[in-house]
């Protein structure tokens, strides 16, 4: 009698089902697409990092050297071969085409759409994908042209809108051109209107107040508003805060003290005038801290979160009678020794509810000053509810954060600090899901093995997700 013949493995016998990348459950596609979206904006500030340190390295140590291009066309050929994984996944098939598709069309730039492609094919089939707008062309007829095509952006809520690729062109427009500035608050048929009502976010980095107010004025219903930089110094600024009462996110940067000093005279003069119950508000401290920290301080009741960065030398004055009660987490960029500096003037009583410190500076280096160290041990011995510190070089966390390396973090000898409010909880967690195991095995535990596989779903997903 013939011996049956022996079988062979999956991978050498030709009838047996192949596993494809097709065949994996939707769960684990979409988990698969998050994963590779996620890199690809890891590598998005990593290239942007990088392109800053060839920026120094190439700069010439004094007039007349030459620069070095070798690091320059290394660079150039890293980020020459790298292809965005969503692109990948985006033109394997038509299912995953689907599921990519709201990464890959997620923003738009202006200047990136003057193309057939784009406006007869990507606009019609995907335009209700987008969500964020980056109006960047500096081209009157590219301006033109898209913000015709508007009326497609139907979940456009976020817009960065730059001067040289919108403001400029609607102060040089004329109303015979059919795009002004009224285009923002009449009803024409250019669509800007429509999108700017339902902007929830704005960028830009447009200078002059007037035209900033026109921007609040079209987006009533923002939540956050991030000014680049503000030219003219008047209290003219302070219209904005009338007409967004949703504001919750505010940043204002390359802000000089003559500024912020107009700024806080005329909100003072505003008297029991209520302000936006603003929670997150950042500002760039550049010569005069106290006026900073009066500026902050109209906001108090509702600020729960504020970023100082110190961008140059500062005085020092003080305000001891500015208070935050609500205010969890300080953020403080920049100059080392002004920092050092706002963290030993500190007192409990202007913060009585902190909980968080992050320090964040490219002067820190590889080891922390003595310095850094001794003022996050006094202010740890100050705030008697701070329980997490953060201090890192952002050039340094940045590569330690893609090389999957946790960024250190600092203990201080005061109080107690606890860095991971989680830890705990989850370990609590897996020792339970270990006694689980356990008796799950045992005699008499019927049910219970499908029971636990069943609560472990969702991180089978995520360990299958992140084998890919």
């Amino acid at each position: 009698m013939a011996a049956p013949p022996a079988e062979l493995p999956p991978d050498l016998n030709p009838s047996a089902p192949r596993a494809s990348f097709d065949g994996l459950p939707m769960e684990i596609k979409a988990r698969v697409v998050e994963h590779c979206a996620e890199h690809d904006e890891k590598w998005a500030k990593l290239r942007d990092h990088l392109e800053e340190c060839v920026d120094a390295e190439e700069r010439p140590p004094f007039k007349g050297a030459i620069k070095k291009t070798d690091v320059r066309r290394a660079f150039q050929a890293a980020t020459e071969t790298y292809v965005p994984t969503i692109g990948a996944l985006f033109r394997l098939s038509r299912l995953w085409s689907t599921l990519a598709a709201p990464h890959r069309f997620k923003e738009v730039r202006t200047s990136q759409t003057d193309t057939l492609l784009f406006r007869h094919h990507i606009v019609q089939r995907r335009g209700h994908l987008f969500r964020k707008v980056w109006f960047d062309a500096h081209d009157t007829t590219i301006l033109h042209n898209f913000v015709l095509i508007l009326p497609h952006f139907s979940a456009v809520t976020e817009a960065d809108v730059t001067d040289e690729g919108f403001g400029g062109y609607l102060d040089e427009a004329s109303e015979t051109d059919g795009l002004s500035w009224t285009a923002l608050t009449d009803a024409s048929p250019f669509g800007l209107a429509t999108v700017f009502g339902r902007l929830t976010y704005l960028k830009t980095d447009i200078t002059r107040t007037e035209d900033i107010v026109r921007l609040a004025s079209a987006a009533p219903n923002l939540r956050a508003l991030h000014l680049s930089e503000v030219a003219e110094n008047d209290g003219g600024l302070t219209r904005i805060f009338e007409i967004l009462p949703d504001l919750r996110d505010f940043v204002l940067k390359e802000a000089d003290s003559e500024l912020l000093r107009t700024l806080n005279n005329a909100m003072f003069a505003c008297g029991g005038q209520l302000f936006p119950p603003i929670a997150s508000l950042e500002v760039d401290v550049q010569d005069d801290l106290s006026e900073a920290m009066r500026f902050a301080q109209h906001f108090a009741p509702s600020l729960s979160t504020l970023t100082f960065n110190f961008t140059s030398k500062t005085r020092h004055d003080y305000p001891d009678d500015a208070v935050y009660p609500n205010l969890r987490s300080l953020r403080l960029e920049g100059q080392v020794d002004e920092i050092e500096a706002l963290m030993s003037c500190m007192k409990r009583e202007q913060f009585p509810a902190i909980v968080e410190l992050v320090v964040c500076s490219d002067q820190l280096g590889v080891q922390m000053a003595p310095s850094m160290h001794e003022a996050v041990k006094n202010l740890g011995l100050e705030m008697q509810l701070l329980e997490r510190v953060r201090i890192y070089d952002p050039r340094l966390c940045l590569v330690d954060h893609l090389l999957g390396r946790r960024p250190s973090q600092f203990r201080s000898k005061g109080s107690s600090v606890r860095y991971d409010l989680h830890r705990p909880s989850i370990k609590r967690t897996l020792d339970f899901l270990g006694e689980w195991f356990e008796r799950a095995e045992g005699p008499g535990a019927d049910g219970e093995l499908a029971r636990l596989a069943k609560v472990l779903q969702q991180a089978e997903l995520e360990r299958v997700a992140r084998a890919f």
